[in-house]
């Protein structure tokens, strides 16, 4: 069958030339090491004694080329979707914390469960309205003052002395 016998190992490590010729009459190998750290092993063993060709050789090292690059995309896709639902329980189990998410003008585009518990509005009712909805009269105030305040400042900088007085 075709494949029979191959198996990735993610920890291998090279293994000296007798330690091949203990269990393989002949093979190439072709380690991969990142920042002088061993990552991969490529191999290819036959069964019986023979003299490896040299286009033999480079294509195993051809082989060898491309896949150690998608053996690195591939874990870190897979290191990507472990973090993504990692992230997706945390949202999902904070029923106590409203998490949410805006676009640059501050319309909400993503609403957790614990919003929708804190707030009473479901994900749908949210979607597409602005944050500041969200915002208690308070809060309202506050954002306001620091508008006005930024706007004020506009343009103008405060430069504090290592003395403590002001230039």
């Amino acid at each position: 069958m075709a494949g029979e016998g191959l198996s990735l190992a993610p920890d291998a490590k090279p293994l000296e030339p007798g330690e091949y010729a203990k269990n393989a009459p002949a093979f190439i190998t072709v380690p991969f090491q990142q920042r002088g750290e061993h990552k991969y092993v490529f191999s290819v063993i036959s069964a019986r004694p023979r003299v490896w060709r040299a286009d033999e050789i480079e294509l195993v090292r051809e082989v060898a080329n491309r896949l150690f690059p998608r053996l690195d995309r591939a874990r870190a896709e897979e290191a990507l979707r472990e973090s993504e639902e990692r992230h997706r329980l945390i949202v999902e189990e904070a029923l106590d914390y409203a998490i949410l998410t805006t676009d640059a003008n501050g319309i909400m585009t993503g609403w957790s469960p614990g919003a929708e518990s804190v707030f009473g509005w479901s994900a749908a009712e949210a979607a597409g309205r602005p944050v500041d909805i969200t915002f208690t009269p308070e809060d309202r105030q506050r954002l306001a003052a620091v508008a006005r305040f930024r706007e004020f400042n506009k343009g103008s900088m405060l430069f504090s002395e290592g003395d403590g007085s002001d230039s």
